[in-house]
């Protein structure tokens, strides 16, 4: 599937008339993966670009494709040709040009002729045509250190043609160069591809250079890189420096920085938890330590599988009383602040007793609500709001006095009363202060919830933490923690769900404003 609308998370699409197929590659490095089934067709002629951050195997990839790497599985063809060892009938572009100082420029380039025994006669008339056409006329003679880095660069994209190859690979050439300089060399390059039309796969930190010099872009994940992301590029051939500038190339730019925005916000969690994962089962396979005290996370992910109806069952349980206490607390918590921001008789009379109350260790309040209450429903419920209670009061209460007083002023000139000032212009103001303290109280509500089932109870996440806890079955622990720990984050993320629908002024602001101060 091709991408040359909406943004989204894709397989890697299928080419006709392929030159180089990839099929399930992956390599891994020891217990740490660096590449994960990557499935990737690129056409005869085709100029690809690959993006990813830094360390996510991109270079890997791309001698896993000269035949200079052997990936751990998986199988790369060249032409239908399965390769099993490096390809010599390739060019290759590396991050430094890899002159030799003790050659001229000519010669450094010739270099291709003699090391493959071709005739010097034929190789030297390409030689001298591929540096004309990258404006390196006149400086056959001239010796490495007497060039720029551009040129230099240029004579190392020229001794990887000159034999002809139907393959280029590069892996960043032009990441040391500057600004002005890449945007020549892109053009460069662009020419010499026109000409030479080899199947170009080139590695870029660049958004704007693959969009320049791709006829499809693809984006790796962090490591273990997977291909979570590919563009076709539909901008008409030759291109020129000022295209950069046309709303269709911005376009494109723009569709990049989306996918790789994405990418930063979901991939680099993802890739810490599946590092963290191949280690422990690497230690657990190799007995670093005893399976009762920390069990494999196969052996947690089958017994978590097992357990998935009473599991569910549990968690059901656990989250009423979350949502129950989180809801309590947002009503009382925002009634409050709005009674302490705006009745100051009434600020100095409760204030003090709801800090008192929030200082309070909430288990030690815990045991007295069972006494008090007995040992159902209502005790975690009670226990859930308190904990979240006080974050929620407080924000909002700081989201209502930190309104300008010009702005009041502006509304009153208006003629707007009290309670039109608070609805049309204070609560919209407090939003983005009430949404941080619920994302900081859902969390507070499910560690109340937790604490209220360790404190008495038949059901729920935290009845069977102490359940295990007290069977000593360390798997079972594990598998009520992973419960815990994705209702947790499954509600946290539904009240940022709530904050983009409802503050989505707010939330865009502030995304603009980092991606500008990045």
């Amino acid at each position: 599937m091709t991408h040359q609308g909406d943004l989204s998370l894709t397989a890697v699409m299928q080419i006709p008339s392929r030159h180089i197929g990839l099929t399930g590659i992956a390599k891994s490095y020891g217990a740490i993966p660096a590449i994960e089934s990557i499935t990737l067709d690129i056409a005869r002629g085709e100029f690809l670009s690959i993006l990813g951050p830094s360390g996510c195997g991109k270079s890997t990839l791309l001698m896993i494709m000269a035949g200079l790497v052997q990936p751990s599985s998986g199988t790369i063809e060249v032409e239908k040709r399965r390769v099993t060892k490096p390809l010599t009938d390739i060019g290759i572009a590396f991050q430094q040009d890899l002159l030799f100082d003790w050659r001229t420029v000519l010669g450094n380039v010739m270099i291709q002729a003699d090391m493959r025994g071709l005739d010097r006669n034929v190789a030297r008339h390409k030689a001298e045509r591929l540096l004309e056409r990258v404006g390196l006329k006149g400086f056959e003679n001239r010796r490495p250190w007497e060039l720029s880095g551009g040129e230099r660069q240029r004579v190392a994209l020229c001794r990887a043609l000159l034999h002809g190859a139907s393959i280029l690979l590069m892996d960043e050439p032009f990441g040391a160069l500057d600004a002005l300089t890449r945007e020549h060399m892109n053009m460069h390059l662009q020419n010499l591809w026109i000409a030479e039309r080899p199947t170009a796969v080139m590695v870029t930190h660049s958004i704007s250079e693959a969009v320049f010099l791709s006829d499809r872009v693809i984006v790796l994940s962090p490591r273990p890189s997977r291909s979570v992301f590919e563009l076709e590029i539909a901008l008409p051939r030759p291109r020129t420096l000022t295209m950069r500038d046309s709303s269709e190339f911005v376009r494109f730019q723009h569709r990049l920085r989306e996918a790789i925005d994405l990418l930063a916000k979901i991939g680099y969690p993802i890739a810490v938890l599946v590092a963290i994962l191949a280690v422990w089962q690497w230690g657990a396979d190799k007995s670093l330590f005893p399976s009762y005290i920390l069990p494999a996370p196969s052996v947690v992910a089958l017994r978590t599988s097992a357990t998935l109806s009473v599991m569910f069952d549990h968690a059901v349980v656990t989250t009423m009383e979350i949502l129950l206490g989180f809801g309590l607390a947002v009503v009382l918590g925002v009634f409050l602040a709005w009674m302490i921001a705006f009745v100051r008789v009434f600020e100095q009379a409760f204030y003090p007793w709801l800090v008192f109350i929030q200082v309070l260790p909430k288990v030690a309040l815990g045991p007295l609500l069972v006494v008090w209450i007995g040992v159902g429903f209502l005790p975690k419920i009670l226990i859930s709001f308190l904990l979240a209670f006080f974050p929620i009061m407080i924000d909002t209460l700081v989201g209502l006095k930190s309104v300008p007083r010009d702005y009041i002023f502006l509304l009153r000139s208006m003629g707007a009363g009290p309670l039109k000032r608070f609805w049309r212009f204070q609560l919209p103001y407090a939003l983005p202060h009430i949404f941080a303290s619920l994302k900081v109280g859902i969390t507070l509500a499910a560690v109340g919830a937790i604490v209220g089932e360790f404190i008495g109870a038949d059901k729920g996440l935290g009845y069977v933490l102490i359940v295990a806890t007290g069977t000593m079955d360390t798997t079972l622990l594990f598998v009520a923690l992973v419960w815990i720990s994705l209702l947790s984050l499954l509600l946290f993320a539904m009240v940022g769900l709530f904050e983009r629908i409802f503050v989505s002024w707010h939330a865009v602001a502030r995304h603009a404003e980092l991606r500008d101060t990045v």
